[in-house]
């Protein structure tokens, strides 16, 4: 999945820095929608979609505190695992 997520973006170093966040965070994230949702399948789906909004406003990225990143990441992933929940 990481694959089609790099092919998505435009740079060599938006690929890099975004291989480095999704490295960083998946595993967090994906534990979070586990936590919400109480299923593996909608959870990787609530991650996916998670990492597709991260890219759609990766230039924000950049401007977001190092510190924040974890916050910021995390409140995605919460937002699309609540959205998924509401859909069932």
């Amino acid at each position: 999945m990481l694959a089609l997520f790099l092919a998505a973006l435009e740079s060599d170093e938006d690929r890099r820095r975004f291989s480095a966040l999704y490295e960083r965070y998946h595993g967090k994230m994906e534990r979070i929608a586990i936590g919400i949702l109480r299923d593996q399948r909608d959870a990787e789906d609530a991650v996916q979609n998670a990492f597709l909004q991260i890219i759609r406003h990766f230039e924000k990225v950049s401007e977001i505190p190092c510190e924040e990143l974890p916050f910021w990441s995390i409140s995605i992933v919460k937002n699309e695992a609540l959205l998924l929940l509401r859909k069932r």
